[in-house]
Parts: C-alpha cells; structure tokens; sequence
C-alpha cells in the first residue's frame, strides 16, 4: 500500500475510516474476499490467505508517480505495467566443523555451500567407498 502512496503523502490508517488495521483486514475478508483473516492470539489477527485470483486483485495498477525513479517495466507490450518476480528460495547446506571428516575427500572445507544434490553424491559416493551397505539390507 505505501508504494501505491504518491510522494509528499503518508498513510495512517488512524485517520481512515477504519481506525485500526484489525478493521480494514475484516473488511477486506467480508466485502471484497480478498484475505482470510485468523485471530492467532488475544488482540493479534493475521492474514492466513491471500485469493491471488480475485477480479478486483488482478485489475489493480499501481497508480503512476512522476517523483518516482523508478522506471516500469512493460509486460506484453502493455504500458505501465510492472511485471513482479517473486524471490526465488533454494536450499542449500553448509559443511559444519563436525561434518568436514565426511566431505574430506571430495575436497570440501568447514564453510563450503553445496546444493541438496551434491550433497547426495558425496554421501552415496563415501559410503561406497568405505563399504557401508549391508549386503542384506541395501538401505
């Protein structure tokens, strides 16, 4: 909401109709459904969903600020429209002090990032390699 603000304003919402912010999540769950709000606590309210597929979510633009520096980035050659691109989150593992004897021998040091996958290898690779597998039970 506050990018959406134009420069030189603030946004209070103690001198909106709603008074507190409580109020305007209720009223966006009960008018509009474009939230799901859950008590979590005495007093503390939270947003548990958000229906990204709301008409009225979908048609909104961010309104055009000439003080802004920052200029839009056109989507399907519509103009004006800025195209958002969530983070995108990976996981990855890190050797500590006590794991660095493991991944000795595929020359990775106490600090060193790896992807899940390499992870894997180095594992399946060392247990290979000390013969670790029960001929009965190759788990």
């Amino acid at each position: 909401m506050f990018s959406c603000c134009p420069s030189g304003k603030q946004l209070d919402i103690k001198k909106s109709s709603y008074t507190k912010l409580s109020k305007f999540l209720q009223s966006m769950q009960q008018q509009h459904s474009l939230v799901r709000v859950k008590e979590l606590g005495k007093g503390v309210e939270g947003i548990i969903e958000v229906d990204w597929k709301n008409p009225e979510l979908r048609s909104f633009r961010t309104p055009e600020d000439p003080g802004t520096e920052e200029a839009p980035v056109e989507v399907g050659g519509g103009k004006g429209e800025k195209l958002y691109h969530p983070p995108e989150i990976t996981t990855l593992y890190r050797v500590s002090s006590c794991l660095e004897l493991l991944f000795e021998d595929a020359k990775k040091r106490k600090g060193t990032v790896l992807q899940p996958a390499e992870v894997r290898t180095i594992i399946t690779d060392y247990v290979k390699r000390n013969e670790l597998v029960e001929e009965n039970n190759k788990r």
